[in-house]
């Protein structure tokens, strides 16, 4: 393989990797989110039942 095609692919490599870490930070932030909305859609179910 010649080096500029070398070259390329490294490139390649570390945009894919950038590409992979953020879509990881926006899994966790979305995870993150659903696990608060959850808590707060069980807590209204709590507190519905209380009044019942």
């Amino acid at each position: 393989m010649n080096r500029k095609k070398s070259n390329e692919n490294i490139m390649k490599i570390v945009e894919i990797d950038e590409k992979i870490k953020r879509l990881q930070f926006e899994i966790s932030r979305l995870e993150r989110e659903r696990t608060r909305l959850d808590k707060e859609r069980l807590n209204e179910l709590y507190e519905a039942e209380q009044i019942i």
